[in-house]
């Protein structure tokens, strides 16, 4: 089953690289692990967590404001099943 999930998880960010250089985001840098600033609070398996895995980031200027560094941080879900009626849950 791990192998599988793996698996899963590797075409899905295959997927959402190719389609955030489809939108422009072709800059985006791939496979990040960022310092956690809540180890405690974000407590992983009993112990307090050190980092977060993102799958995507990419910084840059923000087309509506001036002056203005927008970072987008992206993080890649992917399952064999359907999206659900309402996903407005699982989307952020």
């Amino acid at each position: 089953m791990g192998e599988w999930s793996k698996k899963v998880g590797e075409v899905g960010e295959s997927v959402a690289g190719d389609f955030l250089r489809l939108i422009g985001w072709g800059a985006a840098q791939h496979g990040l692990q960022l310092p956690c600033a809540r180890g405690d609070s974000h407590k992983n398996a009993g112990s307090e967590r050190r980092t977060h895995g993102i799958d995507y980031l990419l910084a840059c200027k923000s087309p509506l404001r001036d002056g203005v560094v927008q970072n987008l941080v992206v993080s890649v879900k992917y399952s064999a099943e359907g999206y659900p009626p309402n996903p407005k849950g699982i989307f952020k």
